[in-house]
This record gives C-alpha cells, sequence and structure tokens, in this order.
C-alpha cells in the first residue's frame, strides 16, 4: 500500500484526470502511472504488467488548487 501527498506551489491548478481504467482486469492496479521499483540491491525490476489493454472506463477531469 502506497500512501502519498501531493501540494503544489504553482500559481495555477495542477489538472488531472482520475479514473479511465477500470476496465483493465489484467493489470490489476491503476495503469495511469508510471512507477519504477528496485530491488534491496538498487537494481530496477521489471514491471509484472508491463503492457496490459486498456478497455477505458469512466473518468473525470479534477484540479488540485493552488497553496
Amino acid at each position: 500500500m502506497l500512501h502519498w501527498r501531493i501540494h503544489t506551489v504553482d500559481e495555477e491548478p495542477l489538472k488531472f484526470t482520475v479514473g479511465g481504467d477500470g476496465r483493465t482486469p489484467v493489470a490489476q492496479r491503476a495503469i495511469r502511472f508510471k512507477i519504477e521499483a528496485a530491488d534491496a540491491t538498487g537494481k530496477a525490476v521489471p514491471d509484472p504488467y508491463p503492457n496490459p489493454p486498456n478497455f477505458g472506463g469512466f473518468f473525470h477531469d479534477s484540479a488540485l488548487e493552488p497553496d
């Protein structure tokens, strides 16, 4: 599980899309994010689902307001 906090310091809102990959059961994760991982020695580990099919799904645009 991963928790993160995003804070924008720009004067403009940070625009992003939420959803759109709900019909991608093969990936078992949100495919709109690119995540790189490494093992305990620092060696890159491969993505277990490198090119899953994407059949779309419901999505909406959103924005993180400044500050």
